[in-house]
């Protein structure tokens, strides 16, 4: 329930809420990466997407780094 929010917030019009969203994608993936591969998976393939394309490179680069961590 919290990856599908994080999914919405992702869609903001707001660049600083977008952003938000993926320090949380970020976060949720860490935890998970312990009990739940399929959530990373779907995790890391939002950040690819948000890296991609989003409009503002702030969040582009903070997807990218997520992703690098996971």
């Amino acid at each position: 329930k919290i990856f599908q929010m994080l999914l919405l917030v992702c869609q903001d019009p707001e660049w600083v809420v977008r952003y938000a969203s993926v320090f949380g994608l970020h976060f949720l993936g860490i935890n998970a990466s312990n009990y739940d591969s399929d959530l990373v998976s779907q995790i890391i393939s939002q950040l690819n997407n948000i890296a991609r394309f989003d409009t503002e490179l702030a969040v582009r680069a903070r997807a990218v780094m997520a992703k690098q961590e996971l």
